[in-house]
């Protein structure tokens, strides 16, 4: 009897074939009959992964040069004319498999002109990359090429865009802008809900690495044509994408606040402990961390394109789900033969049945009143109360999504690790571009566009949380400026993140300057800011030394904060959504006066400093109109106490004394409050897309490793054809 153990399988054809190849057979002698044979056989690509892993040097590396060159050399040739479709599949496949496996194996240590010598070859490179990128075209572009084919393309081209950490240094980048047709590939791709729906993800990736290179250097080509791009569909089309990666995340998040607050039901837990058996601790993080490059593009577009701005509140996210290309390999592969899409189901006894199919992202299409007397609204948690499932009921538009997202990364207080910091930065960059835009502003002050927006809020000592409270509709502006003072009230530490703050800071003044100039009445609980903007400054007070030795310029941010006090003082009473909120504005200046007080003194002791002098002697400038309130109402706060025999007034006291005193009061008028330094991305923030760049880089290559279903889809597909 023969032990079945003890059999050894036969190797695989492809195997057999490129062992010879690593070892250095030289394959530019084999036949044209051996070509056409090698890319119809089924491909293994854990083996050439593997083989590359197993080169231990450059020396190594280069033995293989000549056999990698040919190699990939025959496979360009034979793109200009394939028409099979199995080979078609292999060539790229094979291209992608050695760009990608050069650039991801650590022994080896290229540079991109010698990987460029090693793929392609300095002669005639430009022609072999025309050949590389007029194929791919057509395959992206094409209703007849598989869903499959057009995923490894993209896969290649990620490959190339991601050969160097540096994008600038990157020597391929160089034929992506030569080649530039790609973007109008990318647009067709985003433009069809179909295409969208399994290539979206990745057309915008590589959107975002390109849009990056050289984009200080030179004229960056793809830029330009983002930055004119005024086709509706496809400008929709990329906000869809967003708005799906940023549902998808918020999804994540609340479903990992139920399980952190114990609000499931019994069997939700089950359900959730059984699922928890077959995700691990990275699949976890991973589907808490939001994808930058779809931050970077939503930049990108708010930054250059204004035809952009209407989509931030007119595109809503799509039914279904975008979800990225290897999710939906398998159900191509299993119906290849109609390239459709078949959507979820939305039975509703079927998702009574099963809880878990409940998916939360914000409840925006409750009918919920509008409440005039509301404060801000915002919740820590989300309430089964109000579990909509969002193939019914969708978020509303890619603004009201993105503000969500923003919350919840600011539960993370500490933002110096985990990148925390650049993402909250680049939401910064994104609302500060926003809010200075006009046509983004009478959006967001719209009062005939009212959203529900669902944040979240940190849990702090000093603060209880309502975890039922609804949030009711509002304009826009309203649930940015809640944000904005989240942030305010939660990040109040040593570390404090002063940059953000400046930002943070800058938001909101050119909210109001928006208000001022066109005397928008904001049906807003304005106390709640005031009260924000003083706790950084009395926080700040409290640490000015620690932050002045640290280089932080504490003057100019206190600056930025007095300026907004001083267009509420001047200018209140003609957007104040009432007399009453002005009064209100009086009365916590007078509450705070000790505040202010204490950085009277502070500006006192700095008025000296060659370093500080000018910024110390403008903020006394405008600080003129805060002492002027305080040096007013004080001494008639005091008389009506001592003359009444209270030592404790008050809030309805104070306010009347501050009513029947203004006539005597005497103010500065201002000048040039509404007047702000415009964003410009260069040179203040090029280090930080640079870097930012380098990481998302770093993050594509883990994004197209997962080549685990792709040889089994790939004949599944091809058998299919």
């Amino acid at each position: 009897m023969i032990d079945k153990k003890s059999k050894t399988l036969p190797k695989e054809k492809f195997v057999t074939i490129y062992e010879t190849f690593f070892k250095g057979e030289d394959f530019s002698l084999k036949s044209g009959n051996f070509w056409d044979e090698l890319f119809l056989i089924k491909l293994n690509s854990n083996y050439i992964i593997n083989e590359f892993k197993n080169i231990s040097s450059n020396e190594d590396l280069i033995k293989l040069k000549k056999n990698i060159n040919f190699l990939c050399n025959k496979a360009i040739e034979y793109l200009k004319f394939e028409t099979n479709p199995i080979r078609l599949h292999n060539i790229i496949h094979t291209l992608y498999l050695f760009a990608y496996s050069i650039s991801i194996t650590k022994q080896i240590k290229l540079n991109s002109i010698e990987t460029l010598e090693f793929l392609i070859g300095i002669e005639d490179a430009e022609l072999k990359f025309q050949t590389i990128f007029d194929s791919i075209y057509a395959i992206l572009t094409s209703d007849e090429a598989s869903h499959y084919l057009k995923t490894i393309s993209l896969r290649y081209l990620l490959a190339l865009a991601t050969q160097v950490e540096n994008a600038n240094d990157n020597l391929f980048m160089e034929h992506f802008m030569l080649n530039n047709s790609l973007f109008e590939a990318i647009i067709q791709i985003v433009s069809d809900p179909n295409s969208r729906s399994l290539h979206g993800r990745d057309s915008l990736l590589l959107l975002t690495i390109l849009l990056q290179y050289q984009k200080y250097e030179s004229e960056n080509p793809y830029v330009v044509k983002l930055s004119i791009l005024d086709d509706e569909m496809a400008l929709t089309g990329i906000a869809m994408i967003m708005s799906s990666s940023l549902a998808e995340f918020n999804r994540n998040y609340a479903n990992s606040q139920k399980e952190q607050e114990g609000e499931s039901s019994w069997w939700n837990s089950v359900g959730t402990m059984i699922g928890n058996m077959f995700i691990g601790d990275e699949e976890k993080r991973r589907l808490l961390t939001l994808d930058d490059s779809v931050l970077i593009v939503l930049y990108e577009s708010v930054h250059l394109n204004r035809n952009f701005i209407s989509t931030l509140t007119h595109a809503a996210t799509e039914c279904s789900q975008i979800t990225s290309s290897d999710s939906n390999l398998t159900n191509q592969a299993g119906t290849s033969s109609s390239n459709s899409i078949s959507g979820p189901s939305t039975d509703q006894n079927s998702l009574d049945s099963n809880p878990n199919n409940m998916r939360l992202l914000n409840p925006l299409s409750l009918s919920i009143p509008t409440n005039n007397n509301s404060i801000s609204q915002i919740s820590p948690g989300l309430s089964s109360s109000i579990e909509l499932n969002t193939q019914i009921n969708p978020p509303s538009n890619l603004l009201v999504v993105f503000l969500q997202s923003c919350s919840a990364i600011l539960q993370e207080t500490k933002i110096d690790t985990n990148n925390t910091y650049d993402t909250i930065k680049l939401f910064m960059l994104i609302l500060v571009c926003i809010s200075e835009d006009q046509y983004a502003n009478s959006l967001l002050h719209d009062s005939n566009l009212m959203y529900s927006v669902f944040l979240y809020q940190a849990k702090l000592r000093h603060r209880k949380i309502n975890p039922d409270k609804v949030p009711i509709s509002r304009q826009l502006a309203c649930s940015m400026l809640d944000l904005i003072i989240e942030f305010i009230q939660s990040h109040l530490m040593k570390n404090f993140p002063f940059e953000l703050y400046m930002k943070a800071i800058g938001v909101v003044h050119r909210l109001m300057c928006y208000q001022k100039k066109y005397r928008i009445r904001l049906d807003y609980n304005w106390q709640n800011l005031w009260n924000s903007l003083i706790s950084i400054i009395k926080f700040v007070n409290s640490y000015e030394s620690m932050f002045i030795s640290k280089g932080h310029n504490i003057f100019l941010l206190y600056s930025k904060i007095i300026v907004i006090f001083n267009i509420f003082i001047t200018y209140g009473d003609t957007f104040l959504p009432n007399a009453e909120s002005y009064d209100y504005l009086y009365y916590d200046v007078m509450r705070m006066r000790q505040v202010f007080d204490n950085l009277l003194s502070l500006l006192n002791r700095y008025v000296s400093s060659s370093e500080h002098k000018e910024h110390v002697i403008r903020l006394f400038n405008q600080m003129s109109n805060i002492k002027s309130i305080i040096n007013h109402f004080t001494p008639k706060i005091d008389a009506w106490s001592s003359a009444n025999h209270v030592s404790s007034l008050t809030e309805q006291q104070v306010l009347e004394i501050v009513r029947t005193n203004y006539d005597s009061l005497t103010l500065k008028l201002e000048d040039d409050l509404d007047q702000y330094e415009r964003y410009t991305e260069r040179p203040h923030e090029e280090v930080f897309f640079t870097n930012l760049t380098k990481r998302i880089i770093n993050e594509t290559r883990m994004h197209i490793s997962d080549l685990s279903k792709f040889d089994q889809v790939n004949m599944l597909v091809l058998n299919s054809i």
